[in-house]
């Protein structure tokens, strides 16, 4: 069944808006949310996470335009015949960008591999989204008890890079939240909680490029009805995607992330008793 009234576009976005940023899975939630009001055609989910992500673009504007200015930067020094080591050490820019990128390597492994093992049909599993959620919680309630990191931006290293990218490359799995995998690990790693919110959100730009341009092949045909409610889910998606943003990183400069553990685990109860055709 597809999805094609206005009003499920409209629900459809804002869960998006909402969960993309929240750590709460926003995968888990279209997932459950689709269980009941049909399958949508890819073209809106990609719509969905298109508007998201623009929301995060001009959000993070500034870092985002000093990160691909700077990776160019590298690139000119390289082609001109500097080292890639000395291109990449002139500065702190240069050096974020260059762990930005850096990232991506773990996260293209493990999606390309989930893709290529279980398919699409991954992302309607209800175990897995039910461990997802429990994952989530357990990640960010770990927070909880973990020494308080310090490190900012300057103190990023090679380590934080590729354990965060091997997070967010774990949260292609559909229930496991990227944002709470990827800040929760920068967490514990020691980076200072809104930093690890920065540089969570800055490598999920190219990622979540990546997927949607993996997700195209998938795309059928594009009648009128289906383009409209896109649009309608994609506006509702980057209206309430900004506004949760923006309550995310308040909630990060106040420490509290790890409160959002019990909503996952209630989340993997609820799953669970759906698992077991109670719901």
């Amino acid at each position: 069944m597809v999805a094609v009234d206005w009003l499920e576009a409209l629900v459809l976005g804002m869960i998006q808006g909402l969960t993309e940023w929240l750590p709460v899975s926003s995968s888990g939630h279209l997932a459950l949310a689709q269980r009941y009001m049909g399958q949508v055609p890819v073209v809106v989910d990609i719509m969905l996470h298109f508007g998201t992500m623009l929301v995060l673009l001009v959000y993070f504007r500034k870092e985002a335009g000093m990160v691909g200015r700077s990776a160019g930067a590298v690139l000119r020094d390289v082609s001109r015949g500097t080292g890639w080591g000395p291109a990449i050490n002139k500065d702190a820019e240069r050096k974020l960008s260059f762990l930005i990128v850096l990232a991506l390597v773990p996260t293209a492994a493990f999606a390309l591999t989930f893709r290529y093992l279980f398919g699409e049909g991954l992302f309607s599993n209800l175990p897995v989204i039910a461990a997802g959620f429990a994952v989530s919680g357990a990640m960010l309630a770990l927070v909880a008890f973990g020494k308080r990191g310090a490190r900012t931006n300057a103190g990023l290293s090679v380590r934080d890079s590729l354990a965060v990218g091997t997070a967010q490359g774990i949260a292609f799995l559909p229930g496991f939240s990227r944002s709470g995998l990827t800040i929760a690990t920068g967490m514990l790693g020691g980076l200072e909680a809104e930093t690890a919110g920065r540089y969570s959100f800055l490598i999920m730009l190219p990622a979540v490029l990546g997927a949607m341009i993996l997700s195209l092949p998938d795309v059928g045909g594009l009648s009128t009805d289906v383009l409209l409610m896109g649009l309608a889910g994609m506006a509702a998606a980057m209206a309430v995607g900004w506004l949760s943003l923006g309550l995310l990183m308040r909630i990060l400069k106040k420490g509290g992330i790890q409160y959002f553990a019990p909503y996952c685990f209630a989340a993997c109860a609820i799953t669970v008793v759906m698992v077991l055709g109670y719901l």
